[in-house]
């Protein structure tokens, strides 16, 4: 860890390496795939708050108006 070292010559070899071809991503993202990714994130994120908010109002309706 440079930063907590002091060594600032390893942090800033580190930032200063340029990438190099083998390192390059596989395949470039599209548009459509950078919107389907994040709508994907966006409904599993809502979807667990929809059935996180149907679970507590389980839980208050059975502290509310317990079985007999």
């Amino acid at each position: 860890m440079a930063g907590c070292s002091g060594n600032q010559d390893a942090a800033n070899a580190q930032h200063s390496r340029e990438p190099t071809a083998d390192k390059a991503p596989a395949s470039t993202p599209t548009k459509t795939d950078v919107v389907s990714h994040y709508a994907d994130l966006a409904h599993a994120t809502f979807q667990d708050a929809v059935t996180t908010a149907e679970v507590l109002g389980e839980v208050v309706d059975a502290r509310l108006w317990p079985v007999c």
